[in-house]
């Protein structure tokens, strides 16, 4: 009966509108006679005529949990004209349920932005269902859940990436993320120049395979103490042998990502250039060598005084 289905209406938990679609599926007609025949592209090209048909399309109906997730003090606010829930960002999800009834569609789910009576954004996720009747689209039932939370999720962890892309793009030293199975997965443009090759070549690369070998069980050693979590990050100084070009010394500093449970995801290494440092110290230490060495071997009287004279 009419009551027993007005009661499941409006005790319904999620969001469930009844509408009109009469006037919109007159009009999509029409422009069939007038040649339209590809309407997605037709309305991609024409938003104008989309947001027109905001206007073609009445609310009939709302169930009661309706009127808090859009602000209504009560039905008559949103019954009517579809468009005052309506904003630019809407016009995708309508064209496609436009689109869908072109097609002859009898179902539709899509997801897209409506507007609070108070104008904030609801991201929501839409189904749209045409029953068997003689007349479909004098009575559209169109269902609604909120997904607005999981759409500032994804935005955020988006925007989280995104900050991490340029960090790590940009940064100042050689990054990489390095598989649990030691092989590189992503590289940075600093560390693609200090082992001289392209990304597209190093990825999937392992990664011991431009350690020099002297270092390799060090580095294993190193690593297995990260893995089992006895420290949170190492940290080596490694003589890196690239195939192309001359060997170098990088000071790796390498931390173990997990995920929310614990699992480990991947490392990510920072490997900074000290060659030039590691060959300071060697001809320094060479230095002090030869210099030792004549101190030693100088059979004649030596002696090392300050500026004032004192020995």
């Amino acid at each position: 009966s009419r009551d027993r289905y007005q009661r499941i209406f409006d005790s319904a938990t999620v969001s469930l509108w009844e509408e009109d679609f009469s006037a919109a599926k007159e009009t999509i007609d029409r422009l069939r006679d007038e040649g339209v025949t590809d309407f997605k592209s037709y309305f991609d090209s024409n938003p104008d005529v989309v947001a027109d048909f905001s206007r073609k399309i009445n609310v009939l109906d709302v169930y009661s949990s309706t009127l808090a997730l859009y602000g209504a003090a009560n039905k008559t606010e949103l019954l009517g004209a579809l468009d005052k829930i309506f904003t630019p960002e809407t016009l995708p999800m309508l064209a496609s349920q436009l689109v869908a009834i072109a097609e002859g569609q009898r179902h539709l789910s899509c997801e897209g932005i409506n507007r609070k009576l108070n104008g904030e954004l609801l991201y929501i996720h839409l189904s749209m269902t045409l029953d068997e009747s003689e007349h479909p689209f004098d009575s559209v039932l169109v269902s609604i859940i909120d997904i607005s939370d999981r759409k500032r999720s994804e935005q955020a962890l988006q925007e989280s990436e995104s900050r991490f892309r340029g960090a790590f793009e940009n940064a100042a030293a050689g990054m990489a993320l390095i598989s649990m199975q030691g092989h590189f997965t992503r590289i940075n443009p600093i560390l693609c120049d200090l082992l001289g090759a392209p990304h597209d070549t190093l990825r999937n690369t392992p990664w011991e395979s431009f350690v020099d070998a002297p270092d390799r069980r060090r580095h294993r050693q190193a690593l297995d103490e990260l893995y089992a979590g006895e420290v949170n990050t190492l940290q080596l100084e490694l003589r890196l042998r690239p195939p192309s070009r001359d060997p170098l010394w990088v000071l790796a500093t390498a931390s173990l990502v997990r995920n929310a449970d614990g699992t480990p995801l991947h490392i990510i290494c920072q490997m900074l250039d000290i060659h030039q440092r590691k060959q300071t110290e060697r001809d320094l230490r060479i230095s002090e060598e030869r210099y030792r060495q004549f101190y030693q071997d100088d059979p004649s009287g030596v002696y090392i005084a300050d500026p004032d004279g004192r020995i």
